[in-house]
C-alpha cells in the first residue's frame, strides 16, 4: 500500500546569518544523515504551525518565518513525501538542544552550504534557489559575509 506525507523543512538563520543543519542520530531511519530540521505536517495544521512545532522538538528553538523557499519530493519504496522548505529566523540560538532524533549540529555560512555535508538532494533542489538565498534582503549583512 502506498503512504502519503506532507513536509516542513527549515532553512534556520541565527543572528549571524548562518545556516543550521543538523544530523540524524544513529540507529534510526536515514541514520548520520545531515538535514535541515522540520518534519512531517499532522492532520489539520498549517505548513508553517508544523514547521515551528517540529524545530521546537527537535532542536529547542523558536523561530520567525520569513518566507516559502521551495518545494520538494522526496520517494522510497511505497512511500512519497511532498515538502516545503521555509527560510527562518531564530529568536534566541544559545537555546538550541537536539533531541534524541540528533546527534549533532552546525551552524555554516550560507556562502559554504553547496559545501556541507548535507545530503545530495538536498543540495540539488538548494542550487535551484541559491540565488533566492543570496538576494533574500533579511539584513545588509548577509551580504557583507560573504
Amino acid at each position: 500500500m502506498n503512504k502519503f506525507y506532507v513536509a516542513t523543512k527549515g532553512i534556520v538563520l541565527n543572528q549571524n546569518n548562518q545556516i543550521l543543519i543538523i544530523q540524524r542520530a544513529k540507529g534510526g531511519r536515514h541514520e548520520n544523515m545531515w538535514e535541515f530540521p522540520g518534519g512531517l505536517v499532522e492532520f489539520g495544521e498549517l505548513p508553517e504551525e508544523s514547521l515551528a512545532r517540529e524545530i521546537k522538538e527537535e532542536i529547542n528553538l523558536d523561530i520567525d518565518i520569513l518566507r516559502f523557499i521551495y518545494s520538494w519530493k522526496w520517494i522510497e519504496n511505497n512511500e512519497q513525501v511532498v515538502g516545503m522548505s521555509f527560510l527562518c529566523r531564530c529568536k534566541d540560538d544559545s537555546k538550541l538542544k537536539l533531541s534524541f532524533e540528533h546527534s549533532n549540529y552546525k551552524w555554516i555560512n550560507i556562502s559554504e552550504i553547496l559545501d556541507s555535508e548535507l545530503d545530495g538532494d538536498i543540495k540539488s533542489n538548494l542550487r535551484k534557489v541559491m540565488d533566492v538565498l543570496l538576494q533574500f534582503n533579511i539584513d545588509n549583512s548577509i551580504k557583507e559575509s560573504l
